[in-house]
């Protein structure tokens, strides 16, 4: 059989929030073979490989439901402990700063942060009815909600930085620790059953979301709701999708239904306010039911997103030289990405980014990448649809 080639990164510029983690080899890494929300078996649609050693991460999509995520993953108790100690160190924050800075704004990152607070604002309960955050970050919507009347608010955040912070600054009860944790349930559910269960943004990085949702249904009762937000797999870029190592799930708005259907939760209205994020709002219910409709086209859409804006371009498969390929999110394009031939004197503005992003807090947007199109597939084309492989050892970017 004839050679097929590959793109191979060479190197990875850092921008302002994400930073760059090697997988070393005495790194754990757990399967993932089937989908979390409806079980069927994920399908290989893009395989990391070391041109050093025998190390393999693959991300699978599932052709059912349109969920996509990592096979290979690092084990459960290295991402519970790099929430717990590492996430985000990039951007501390202070006391005072949090006391002085919880406006929620309608456009940009912190707009699905508003949507919610405001869907939540909107609901026929009572301000005292029992209201839960689950991953808190800095606090910002419990705070807007307690601006708002309501009264008893809980939060639970992994993070131990962020949990003491919010705590501190505005004297919210913020449970530290995995929220699935037996003791942290049965903490929660003094307090039960809450009215409103939200989060934002969070599902994404949990290990086992089909077991966080499980676990939210204990400490609701029917008729309650559940409202989430969080990406959406056809609206994040997909180099994100398939780099970010802390994103471990990119969800369809299918998938997330199915996930709700499978534990309970039927979707009473999609609130998303654009093609970025999901946000659902559902209740528990004692028989669920799927209400989108699914086209099931979800590996094609994959496919041609990646042919259109990543490094597996087509628009590099004939050349050899080094290239670099700068790729951010727009609302215009989320999947943009810009190509062009390798430009003179990476290491100085590699140093450069990193001083600019780490020591002088200035901001620098997107990810470049540096690579080139002579390597040779370790994969079979039939097991992996497109393979990426490392100079050295594998990197993922965390944050």
């Amino acid at each position: 059989m004839t050679s097929q080639s590959c793109p191979v990164v060479e190197d990875i510029m850092l921008s302002t929030r994400l930073g760059v983690m090697e997988l070393t080899p005495d790194m754990t890494l757990d399967q993932q073979e089937n989908c979390p929300c409806c079980d069927s078996q994920l399908q290989t649609f893009c395989t990391f490989t070391s041109q050093l050693n025998d190390q393999k991460v693959r991300v699978g999509v599932c052709a059912e439901c349109g969920y996509s995520g990592y096979i290979d993953r690092l084990d459960y108790k290295w991402i519970i402990n790099f929430y717990k100690k590492n996430w985000d160190k990039v951007q501390t924050r202070s006391v005072d700063y949090l006391r002085n800075n919880f406006t929620l704004t309608e456009t940009g990152l912190a707009a699905s942060r508003n949507h919610i607070v405001q869907t939540i604002k909107n609901l026929d309960i009572d301000k005292s009815s029992s209201i839960l955050e689950l991953g808190t970050g800095f606090g910002e919507m419990l705070k807007n909600l307690q601006i708002a009347g309501f009264s008893n608010l809980t939060g639970t955040e992994n993070s131990k930085h962020r949990a003491e912070l919010v705590s501190e600054a505005h004297g919210f009860q913020v449970n530290y620790g995995e929220f699935e944790n037996e003791d942290n349930i049965k903490d929660l559910q003094k307090n039960s059953p809450y009215k409103v269960v939200f989060s934002n943004h969070v599902l994404e990085h949990t290990y086992h979301p089909s077991n966080v949702i499980k676990q939210i249904s204990r400490l609701q009762q029917e008729g309650d709701y559940l409202i989430l937000a969080l990406p959406n797999s056809t609206g994040e870029h997909i180099n994100f999708i398939l780099h970010f190592l802390v994103h471990l799930h990119a969800f369809s708005k299918n998938s997330l239904e199915l996930l709700f259907n499978k534990n309970g939760y039927e979707l009473v209205e999609d609130i998303s306010i654009d093609n970025f994020s999901i946000i659902f709002k559902a209740k528990k219910v004692s028989n669920p039911v799927a209400r989108l409709e699914n086209h099931k086209n979800h590996v094609e859409n994959f496919k041609k997103r990646v042919q259109e804006s990543t490094i597996l371009s087509n628009k590099v498969k004939n050349n050899s030289t080094n290239y670099e390929i700068f790729w951010r999110y727009t609302p215009e394009n989320p999947d943009f990405a810009e190509l062009q031939e390798q430009k003179p004197f990476w290491p100085i503005r590699k140093s450069l980014s990193y001083l600019k992003s780490r020591k002088l807090n200035r901001f620098a947007n997107g990810e470049t990448f540096l690579f080139n199109n002579s390597g040779i597939r370790k994969t079979n084309p039939s097991k992996s649809l497109y393979e990426i492989q490392f100079k050295g050892p594998l990197k993922l970017m965390i944050k």
